[in-house]
């Protein structure tokens, strides 16, 4: 069971028409009178009570249910209703009597084609048949809606759009809300790292083409060529004031997953841009993987397992202790010691290799090589 007028006192605020329009009903806590529903059919079937036929001019009884038709408002708003036959009344509610007799007349008016006289049985009728609607768990919010509202070319309320439409001021949406609107503001980069990752351009690109919508630019969708290839891209664009002024290029995988389950792209800038956003020239790969090749040699399992033995040794863990579960700490305690190891014994071979290049390489190189220690304890 709920009691209406709490929930309206802990809920309202969430919904900015309830907060401009209502505020005044929080005044219920002056009276004893608790309004209760066993759930949600309850509720909707109090609503249709409350709006049946009625003598507006009985202020004793009327004032009372006019409160709680709007505590019943925001319930079913709060949990996702909304009314087939007025899809925006419970989000933005007037008076019960305007519901009650004006709209629902109204309606059947232009239902039926009445000469402006609608008996109280059909309007009764009607009320009974009204249909209350659940929406997916994705509810739009009011904030959302208004956002989606200044988007739309046509300013349609979301509820009435198409589903193409909707999709499309969506889109436009997550730009308008991103984008700066004062000189002081800044791009707002998305973190999607809560998500199911990024859909495929091939989806993408079917999309914008479905919804006439544009796309970024592609310049090459295909197997990894080399370096070079990827180099020659950057800078190049039609979009741009100046032609071939782009910042720069990103070079995405889909299906490629770091080891912590995270979509990574890589992003290329021009030089001209670097210089004026700070940022670092990509850097060819290639010309570490000789390096890189040799920390590998290193580091490899035994080394991995005879320092985490000291570990044991030194009273800091027990073998029991050697699971994947403690992984981030194995990786703390070993971080230090694999390079002071690794500097040991073989100094002569790490020669030509920065310190700082090394311990970047063993950040990437180690939790590998200890994950698969860890699998055959």
């Amino acid at each position: 069971m709920v009691e209406l007028r709490s929930y309206f006192c802990q809920t309202y605020y969430k919904h900015e028409y309830y907060v401009n329009m209502f505020q005044d009903l929080l005044t219920w806590r002056d009276s004893g009178d608790e309004f209760w529903i066993y759930d949600e059919q309850d509720a909707i079937d109090k609503f249709k009570e409350l709006i049946q036929p009625y003598n507006p001019n009985n202020p004793m009884i009327d004032t009372v249910n006019d409160n709680n038709f709007i505590y019943l408002c925001n319930y079913l708003n709060d949990i996702g209703y909304y009314i087939e036959e007025f899809p925006n009344f419970l989000e933005r509610p007037t008076e019960r009597w305007d519901l009650s007799y004006d709209k629902i007349r109204k309606k059947i008016i232009e239902r039926d084609g009445y000469n402006g006289k609608v008996a109280w049985a059909d309007r009764s009728v009607f009320v009974e048949n009204l249909k209350f609607i659940k929406k997916n768990k994705h509810r739009v919010s009011d904030d959302v809606a208004k956002t989606l509202k200044i988007v739309s070319t046509r300013c349609a309320e979301f509820n009435n759009m198409s589903l193409d439409e909707k999709l499309e001021a969506i889109c436009n949406s997550i730009e308008y809300l991103l984008k700066p609107h004062k000189k002081s503001d800044k791009f707002i980069v998305l973190d999607y790292t809560d998500t199911d990752g990024y859909l495929s351009d091939d989806i993408v690109i079917s999309e914008a083409e479905r919804l006439g919508l544009k796309t970024v630019e592609y310049f090459y969708q295909g197997e990894f060529i080399s370096y070079e290839h990827m180099s020659s891209f950057i800078g190049k664009s039609n979009m741009t004031k100046v032609p071939n002024m782009g910042e720069g290029i990103v070079v995405k995988n889909s299906n490629y997953f770091d080891n912590f389950g995270k979509q990574v792209f890589v992003k290329l800038v021009s030089e001209k841009f670097a210089e004026v956003q700070k940022q670092k020239l990509p850097k060819n790969p290639n010309i570490n993987e000789k390096e890189v090749a040799i920390i590998k040699s290193i580091l490899t399992k035994p080394r991995v397992e005879k320092l985490m033995l000291k570990l044991v040794d030194e009273g800091l863990m027990n073998k029991d202790d050697f699971v994947i579960e403690n992984m981030g700490k194995l990786l703390k305690l070993l971080g230090n010691r694999v390079l002071e190891d690794m500097i040991k014994e073989e100094k002569d071979t790490l020669a030509n290799i920065e310190e700082q290049f090394l311990k970047k390489q063993i950040g990437k190189i180690l939790p590998l090589t200890l994950k698969e220690v860890l699998k055959e304890y």
